[in-house]
């Protein structure tokens, strides 16, 4: 069953000391597209959320977003005390060369670059980290059963024109030897109301050897095997499990329309252009909804 390249996924997890909120969402796109939107702290674990997306996609654009709250404020940065001893030795050595009295304001020094600094993925502990990694293959969990339920829907409406494309295949099929009888009858009857007023005859031979000329131009027994062979083909793919079979139906669409242009081109008939007319319309919304599948 095919997947569609729309879908939605979303998961939390309220730990006592961590908040973590993960969505997952994408749309239609030639290839994978993929970005992953998570804060600084866990900037390492972005090549593992890019795997486990990796493993389950294969075409769309791909929007991850990750948010990590502490509810901890002390345990999101690190407190380095030898940057700290630094910054007031070196506010000690430039109070006594500008001879300012006082000592160092150790709450100035702090607040200088580096004695507080968040902390990074490394950093973290590897309970959170697993956490954090958990909660966004659970996403993904969500994300790919809503990409299926899509799939599935998708699946249903296709076949559904698929088996409409069938039946206007078969009225081309049925009256295509009518066609052919007509032109016979029209034709004999213009000839002889052409030779009605005259002495002239036509041979048998000739009158027949131009009718079978009309019958081969006017022949469609090829278009419409393929188009035949084209739809069992699309069904069966349809029924098949795994990704990337979106290239393959829209393979299968170019390929029925060449098919039922050539039908229209060859055949004058009004009831059969009528039907080619139905067909590409069926297939313009074959191609519409293709566009969607994985």
């Amino acid at each position: 069953m095919p997947a569609s390249m729309t879908g939605f996924g979303r998961a939390s997890l309220d730990a006592p000391k961590l908040r973590v909120d993960v969505e997952v969402r994408s749309v239609n796109h030639r290839f994978l597209k993929l970005v992953v939107k998570a804060p600084r702290e866990i900037e390492s674990l972005e090549p593992a959320i890019e795997e486990a997306v990796r493993r389950r996609v294969s075409r769309g654009a791909i929007d991850v977003s990750v948010r990590v709250e502490r509810k901890d404020d002390s345990a999101a940065f690190a407190f380095d005390e030898k940057t700290l001893a630094r910054h007031i030795a070196a506010l000690a050595k430039a109070q006594k060369k500008l001879k300012l009295p006082g000592a160092p304001d150790v709450a100035l020094a702090a607040q200088l670059p580096g004695v507080f600094r968040q902390m990074d993925a490394d950093e973290l502990d590897a309970k959170e980290t697993a956490k954090i990694v958990a909660t966004v293959e659970k996403a993904l969990d969500a994300f790919t059963k809503s990409r299926q339920a899509e799939g599935s829907r998708l699946a249903q409406e296709l076949d559904g024109r698929r088996r409409a494309i069938e039946k206007l295949v078969e009225t081309i099929a049925a009256r295509a030897p009518q066609v052919v009888a007509e032109h016979h009858e029209k034709l004999v009857q213009r000839v002889q109301k052409l030779l009605a007023s005259t002495t002239a005859t036509v041979k048998p031979e000739d009158l027949a050897r131009e009718i079978a000329v009309i019958a081969d131009r006017s022949d469609v027994t090829e278009e419409v095997a393929r188009l035949r062979s084209h739809s069992s083909q699309f069904a069966s793919v349809l029924r098949k499990t795994g990704s990337d079979m979106g290239r393959e139906l829209d393979f299968l669409v170019q390929e029925m329309f060449r098919e039922a242009n050539t039908t229209g081109s060859k055949s004058a008939d009004v009831a059969v252009s009528h039907a080619v007319v139905a067909i590409k319309v069926e297939i313009e919304k074959l191609r519409e909804q293709v566009q969607n599948i994985e």
